[in-house]
């Protein structure tokens, strides 16, 4: 392992210590789990992205004496005899990470989850599973003219998780869509819905790009919008949340409030709320409405 990157993996390890200890300190002075996940929330993330950093940074450190085929949990899954598509069994949480592609998400009739690739350079989109878990991701670096990747679902399903991350690309949800955790990231492209989407958790961000999201029923929702615009329709009223509130340069809007250049946090808490919202935006534009 390169030097650099044990240095990062150790400072992700003292800031998880860290953030564990705020965790155990806030409990002992007497506020409660639910409180925390607000706070530890955004130290989990800085965590996670610098994990994330470090393995990237390992890539091509691997010891080809040391790991061999069957030290691998993943399997690639070959296309079936239409070139491009694609259909596994047992599937209960998805993860699509996708740069440049136009990503279709919808239901069917059928008993098992479906992936269809075509448009440009479909070899750099590969499809493998860990576990139950579908993966799909692109690899290559030249931006197709175009290429669709479709992900079809049995009507009716529920995923124990669902991660999308878009990077230049687009992203439409054009049916109902039930996850105990859903996460949704969008660099410079765009993301939108025309079914429900439902959660228990629910992880939205946007970069520069554009996220919309409507009919949005969850009972923990987290959301980040640094320069982009984000417009999240939440189910129920606006009174049936409490919520963590943080605004820098943009302009935060929820339903008939706005806040803007807030400079630092704001608690809002609704007497017999049982939902949660963190809402956290930069420079860029946020509006939440509510489907009551």
């Amino acid at each position: 392992m390169r030097k650099f990157s044990k240095i990062v993996l150790g400072m992700a390890a003292v800031i998880g210590v860290v953030g564990l200890g705020l965790t155990v300190g806030g409990v002992a002075m007497g506020a409660t789990m639910d409180d925390m996940r607000y706070e530890g929330s955004s130290v989990q993330k800085v965590v996670n992205r610098m994990v994330r950093v470090a393995e990237n940074l390992n890539d091509d450190d691997w010891d080809d004496d040391i790991w061999d085929d069957d030290d691998w949990e993943s399997e690639d899954i070959d296309p079936s005899a239409k070139e491009g598509i694609y259909e596994l069994e047992n599937i209960s949480s998805m993860d699509i990470e996708l740069d440049y592609d136009e990503l279709i998400l919808e239901e069917y009739d059928g008993k098992n989850v479906k992936v269809r690739i075509s448009g440009d350079c479909t070899e750099e989109v590969t499809v493998s599973t860990e576990g139950t878990e579908l993966k799909i991701e692109s690899e290559g670096k030249t931006k197709p003219e175009e290429r669709q990747v479709v992900v079809c679902y049995p009507v009716g399903m529920k995923f124990t998780e669902v991660n999308i991350d878009v990077g230049e690309g687009t992203a439409t949800l054009d049916s109902d869509l039930n996850a105990g955790e859903f996460s949704a990231s969008v660099g410079a492209g765009t993301l939108e819905n025309y079914g429900a989407v439902s959660a228990r958790e629910a992880d939205i961000e946007v970069g520069v790009g554009t996220l919309s999201l409507t009919d949005l029923d969850a009972e923990y929702i987290e959301a980040e919008c640094g320069i982009g615009t984000m417009e999240l329709e939440a189910a129920g009223k606006k009174d049936d949340y409490n919520y963590r509130l943080s605004c820098g340069a943009g302009t935060l809007s929820l339903e008939d409030e706005e806040f803007s250049g807030l400079g630092a946090s704001k608690i809002v808490d609704n007497d017999g709320a049982a939902r949660k919202m963190q809402l956290e935006c930069g420079m860029g534009t946020m509006e939440v409405g509510f489907t009551d």
